[in-house]
């Protein structure tokens, strides 16, 4: 092995597993989206009927797409990716910008999901739930704000990346 790939190796920083992240207020939301996001999609889909009422389509599109990046913003703050791997990006920016996305969406998918679910009650627990997240992203959105603007340390001043060493 050369000299210079060694030491490039060595001086390489690696991902670790950030147990911290959970105890942290960020992980709390994330913890609560990722749950409250598989009950919404999880009531919407068990018969598949949803698929004959377009505006169920999009809620369940909604549901399962936020609910995929939730859970890779999640893997990448649990292992810590955003300050090893991929450390140049602004964190901070990135996470309010996705849970205002994230709030914008669920709130027009809770909108459309009440108009469309008639008295179906698996349908309506799902829309019960589609609110819970909306108050929930929209929380988290808040929280992402106050962390962006340094309003809030909480994340041990590096990137919304949760390292709660503060």
């Amino acid at each position: 092995m050369d000299v210079g790939a060694a030491a490039a190796a060595a001086t390489t920083p690696r991902p670790t597993f950030n147990v911290t992240f959970f105890a942290s207020p960020a992980g709390w939301f994330k913890i609560a989206e990722i749950i409250l996001g598989l009950l919404v999609f999880a009531l919407l889909a068990p018969n598949g009927y949803y698929r004959q009422i377009p505006g169920l389509e999009f809620v369940m599109f909604v549901a399962v797409f936020v609910w995929i990046l939730t859970i890779v913003l999640t893997v990448i703050y649990m292992f810590s990716l955003h300050s090893t791997v991929i450390s140049g990006a602004p964190w901070d920016v990135i996470e309010f910008a996705f849970n205002v996305f994230c709030t914008l969406l669920y709130f027009i998918g809770a909108i459309v999901e009440a108009a469309f679910v008639g008295s179906y009650s698996v349908w309506v627990a799902s829309t019960v739930f589609a609110w819970f997240l909306l108050i929930v992203y929209g929380c988290h959105t808040l929280y992402a704000y106050r962390v962006w603007k340094g309003e809030l340390a909480c994340l041990g001043g590096s990137n919304a990346g949760n390292d709660v060493n503060t």
